[in-house]
């Protein structure tokens, strides 16, 4: 038998490896125009961040055939937002990430609550395993960002005098013409 470089040294491997592009639709499905019509894709960080995104977002069986798939975090945003509340968000975005990402490796997890406005921002630090590349995904759970500030400021008070009638109308407060409200007291009528 034969001696060869690869028996003597049991340090080196002739094996070959290929790094590998992750890569995923891009969930806008935008048409590239200027080029051949097809749909952009995202690759490596950006594929990753989309799929933690999607997940994120995901509540339990609405996956088909993949019943316990996401992080089922929607149905927490109606329970008063504490402590607990925010580490259960935490431990749930966690627990799915490590199951159903192995693309990424988790830096850290932040959930930070804004009641007065219903939202919960969860802030996701993620590594990409093939690529080292380090990047932030913030996610907002909770009310749309066409609600933001979820009401319109009140409108200024405006100081009536006896003899006006203040009413309301979609442009704010206006003021009708002046009136003599004076009620009069031998006929029992307001002239």
């Amino acid at each position: 038998m034969a001696s060869t470089n690869e028996d003597a040294n049991l340090d080196f491997s002739p094996r070959v490896t290929k790094e590998r592009i992750y890569s995923d639709l891009d969930l806008a499905f935008g048409a590239r125009t200027t080029t051949d019509g097809d749909i952009f894709k995202k690759t490596d960080a950006a594929s990753v961040k989309q799929s933690i995104k999607s997940l994120v977002l995901t509540n339990e069986y609405e996956k088909p055939y993949r019943p316990e798939y996401g992080a089922n975090v929607q149905g927490l945003l109606f329970e008063l937002i504490d402590e607990e509340a925010g580490e259960k968000i935490l431990d749930r975005v966690k627990r799915a990430i490590k199951r159903y990402e192995p693309r990424a490796a988790i830096l850290s997890i932040d959930v930070e609550a804004t009641p007065d406005y219903n939202k919960v921002f969860v802030i996701i630090e993620f590594r990409v395993i093939n690529t080292g590349i380090v990047d932030v995904l913030k996610v907002t759970l909770g009310a749309a960002d066409i609600c933001d500030p979820p009401f319109s400021p009140a409108p200024p008070l405006i100081e009536s005098t006896p003899d006006q009638i203040l009413t309301e109308s979609f442009n704010g407060l206006e003021t009708e013409a002046l009136i003599n409200l004076l009620f009069d007291d031998e006929q029992n009528i307001y002239p």
